[in-house]
C-alpha cells in the first residue's frame, strides 16, 4: 500500500497573539450583512456602487413652448449636477435609468439628447438641430417609451438604458425633442426628468 502521509497546516500568529492558518480565510462584512465577505485585514467589498439619483429637474418652458411641431425642440436646455442626497454628478458613470413625468398629461412622444458640457441648444419649439461644434459633447439619445397615465399625469420611464460617459465639469446637459404635437399649457406642467446613475471608478 502506498506509504500514507500525513497533511500539515502551517499556522500563523496575528497580531493579537491568535493561531491563524496561513490560508485565506473569510469573515462576513457585518453581522447584519452575512455578504459579501472581506478577508483578515482588508475593508468589505462592496457589492455594488450606490445609485446617483438626481432630483427632478423641470424643464424650461422657453419663449414659445405652447404647440410643438414634430421634430421641434421641446423647452429650454435643462442640467444634472447633484443628487437629491447633494452628491455632485460623477465624472464617470453608467446613465442606468431616465424618467420622465408629463404635468401637461399630453400624449408626449419625447426623446432625450444628453451632453456631457454645455452645449448650443435649439430654440424652444424651433426644429431640433445641434451644430459640429457640440458633437464630441454628445452623449446618447434616448426616446421615452409611451407613457402611462396616472389620471392628471403619465409617467414615462426608460429602465434598461446603459450609456457610459465621461463629464469633467461633473455636469450632464440635456434637452428634449418631439416626434408628435404636444400642445403645453405652461411653465407649471413642462415635464419633469430624473436620471439615475452607477458611480465608475
Amino acid at each position: 500500500m502506498p506509504e500514507a502521509r500525513e497533511a500539515k497546516i502551517l499556522w500563523l500568529v496575528d497580531e493579537e497573539g491568535v493561531d491563524t492558518p496561513d490560508t485565506p480565510t473569510s469573515t462576513p462584512a457585518s453581522a447584519s450583512e452575512p455578504l459579501p465577505v472581506r478577508l483578515y485585514g482588508q475593508d468589505p467589498v462592496p457589492a455594488v456602487s450606490e445609485l446617483w439619483i438626481s432630483p427632478w429637474v423641470q424643464v424650461p418652458y422657453g419663449a414659445t413652448s405652447g404647440a410643438i411641431d414634430a421634430n421641434d425642440a421641446l423647452g429650454n436646455r435643462f442640467k444634472f449636477t447633484s443628487s437629491e442626497d447633494g452628491r455632485p454628478l460623477p465624472r464617470k458613470g453608467t446613465i442606468v435609468g431616465i424618467k420622465m413625468r408629463d404635468l401637461d398629461n399630453d400624449t408626449l412622444a419625447a426623446t432625450i439628447h444628453i451632453f456631457n458640457a454645455p452645449f448650443s441648444a435649439a430654440a424652444s419649439d424651433a426644429a431640433y438641430t445641434i451644430g459640429l461644434a457640440d458633437a464630441e459633447k454628445h452623449v446618447a439619445d434616448e426616446l421615452f417609451p409611451g407613457g402611462t397615465s396616472n389620471g392628471t399625469f403619465k409617467a414615462h420611464d426608460l429602465k434598461d438604458v446603459d450609456v457610459d460617459y465621461f463629464s469633467p465639469l461633473q455636469e450632464l446637459h440635456a434637452q428634449l425633442s418631439s416626434t408628435g404635437t404636444p400642445n403645453i399649457a405652461s411653465a407649471q406642467t413642462m415635464p419633469l426628468v430624473q436620471l439615475v446613475i452607477v458611480p465608475r471608478a
